[in-house]
């Protein structure tokens, strides 16, 4: 079938209006230069139905499916092994169902950060999951990726959330798993299945979450310094001290450091808070130079962070226990950095790089490899390909015993690997 076909055959699915062919500006704004074939098509399915009878076409053709929201982490992990197309979840977009007394919402995939945000505010209560480009975003992304924020010690990950979801898989078939009630224990747990694996079992169209109360206050706060190592360690020694911010982040640029925390609770709360960890740190060597932030700057932490990442030829996120991660900001900032942003709660890092070049691109991953802990941890690279005889650890980070299980359970749901086919290096 040529394009103009598959086209045609899409569009008599979903509507001509909702499939787009794709084009450089689409692989120059999602940063998938380095794929070498580029997706043929995005096509938008606006019901479940749909995006199932999506599904058959494309493994009749043997052509893959990559899942995706607003494409914003189409950069992760390697490049697809054979022509694929991009299934959109932007039309699924509706809000299905809120039960505040609950503490329950169901939305489609498709919705948005800032969309379900600005739904759930009027009962005051909020999804405790903050990921970057709000107005983007989409839950189903984020929930696929995995995208915990810098509140994660405070409110945990995708998976501590999602309470229920759907999905369509191989053959256009539905599963689901969990259920729109927070005391759900029957059956497999299908959620964190489909949580962070990126697309590779199959295409979320429906998800519950619990949701919680806005906090009374948030404060955040900050301290711009020039010693990066003095930073890093601030920030774990505050993690250490039993003093407890919802974020304890460190950015880290070619020429300043600044250390950012944000508390929640009740005015008084947030204002001892406040007052502890600046006497804390005076004690240990961090001058007085606090400055309050407004309650959009995690947020534009976020976005530097997925900004900094699609932008630059190389980017990494990285876990290790919280203890190694001062000396592993203090030696990567010592690279060719763009920026660096690290969680000293949760020992997570990510950065991008400055580096032009194959080699480069090398060079600097060899260079990670070095400095990294001995000890077990994961890290995920944007330029996947470069991580196999070059350098050692997959784009997963796993050993070989993770690569086998991940790829026995791949195969058992997807056995014709028509989801994100070759994206987990498999």
């Amino acid at each position: 079938m040529t394009s103009d076909e598959l086209f045609s055959a899409l569009s008599a699915i979903v509507g001509t209006e909702n499939v787009h062919n794709w084009t450089q500006d689409d692989t120059d704004r999602v940063g998938v230069e380095n794929w070498p074939t580029a997706p043929v098509i995005i096509v938008a399915p606006g019901i479940p139905e749909e995006a199932a009878d999506v599904v058959r076409l494309a493994e009749s053709l043997n052509t893959g499916i990559v899942p995706a929201g607003a494409l914003n982490q189409l950069y992760t992990g390697y490049a697809p092994n054979r022509p694929t197309l991009v299934l959109s979840s932007r039309r699924l977009n509706r809000i299905l169902d809120h039960q505040p007394d609950d503490l329950t919402v169901t939305c489609e995939s498709g919705v948005t950060l800032s969309q379900v945000s600005a739904a759930l505010a009027s009962s005051r209560q909020t999804l405790a999951m903050d990921g970057p480009l709000p107005e983007t975003s989409t839950l189903g992304g984020l929930v696929a990726a995995a995208t915990a924020g810098l509140r994660r010690s405070a409110y945990g990950a995708p998976r501590d959330t999602v309470i229920g979801l759907k999905a369509v898989i191989t053959g256009g078939n539905s599963v689901k798993g969990g259920g729109k009630v927070v005391k759900n224990v029957a059956g497999y747990d299908v959620c964190k299945l489909f949580t962070g694996c990126y697309g590779a079992l199959g295409f979320l169209t429906e998800i519950t979450f619990r949701v919680r109360p806005i906090p009374e206050t948030t404060r955040t706060v900050s301290w711009a310094l020039r010693d990066t190592a003095l930073a890093a360690r601030a920030a774990l020694a505050v993690h250490h001290s039993g003093i407890r911010p919802v974020v304890s982040a460190n950015l880290v640029e070619p020429d300043r450091s600044e250390l950012v925390l944000s508390f929640e609770g009740s005015e008084k709360r947030t204002a001892w808070q406040i007052e502890e960890v600046s006497s804390f740190l005076r004690k240990f060597g961090v001058d007085d130079s606090l400055q309050e932030l407004g309650s959009e700057a995690i947020t534009a932490l976020h976005d530097r962070i997925a900004i900094d990442a699609a932008r630059s030829s190389i980017a990494i996120r990285v876990s290790v226990l919280p203890t190694d991660l001062p000396e592993l900001v203090i030696a990567i900032s010592k690279l060719s950095i763009n920026s660096v942003v690290s969680d000293a709660s949760t020992g997570t890092l990510s950065a991008a790089f400055a580096a032009a070049s194959i080699s480069d691109q090398l060079d600097i991953r060899r260079n990670i490899e070095a400095v990294l802990p001995q000890e077990s941890y994961s890290i995920w690279t944007k330029t996947g390909t470069l991580s196999d005889e070059a350098c050692p650890k997959s784009a997963m980070g796993e050993d070989a015993g993770g690569r086998s299980l991940r790829r026995s359970l791949q195969q058992s749901i997807d056995p014709s690997s028509t989801f994100s086919p070759g994206r987990s290096g498999l």
